[in-house]
């Protein structure tokens, strides 16, 4: 597949997730399959990008961005919609087969790594790093996390 034609795929896939996620309703968060908590981290040393999603204490929902090579953290009260929307990607690619997947590429030096951790409200967790090494379509779920998580990173809002 040419470059042209994966970025009109990859719109596809996220303009179905997203008429998903508003014909579906928001999940309630406490249901057994919700997520809880969202921990994705990526880059090589010193130029890392980190997202964290989570709800706190009192049940609210926030976002957590952080760049080091842009040296910027973002902060705030979120909605539970992007909740809905990583439980939407999770269930949709079938990350879940990543869970313990752990890649290691000794021969590579400064390279590029990756760590997801994944919490659920009925206590069960995903687990995934790789240092130069990835599971199955991890480029394309990447770009999926990425695209959409990005949006809100210097935006931040408040439901």
């Amino acid at each position: 597949m040419n470059k042209k034609g994966a970025l009109a795929l990859m719109a596809l896939v996220m303009a179905l997730l997203t008429a998903i996620m508003m014909f579906s309703g928001c999940a309630n968060r406490k249901n057994a399959s919700g997520i809880r908590e969202f921990r994705y981290s990526f880059g090589k040393q010193g130029d890392k990008t980190s997202f964290r999603l989570y709800f706190d204490g009192d049940e609210q929902p926030h976002y957590f961005s952080e760049s080091e090579s842009q040296g910027t953290s973002n902060d705030f009260v979120c909605t539970e919609e992007m909740f809905e929307w990583l439980n939407t990607v999770v269930s949709q690619f079938g990350v879940s087969s990543w869970n313990g997947f752990v890649g290691y590429n000794s021969a590579v030096q400064n390279g590029y790594e990756f760590e997801l951790y994944i919490e659920f409200f009925d206590e069960t967790y995903l687990k995934a790093s790789g240092y130069e090494s990835y599971p199955d379509s991890y480029d394309t779920i990447h770009k999926v996390f990425v695209d959409y998580l990005e949006q809100y990173s210097s935006a931040g809002f408040t439901e």
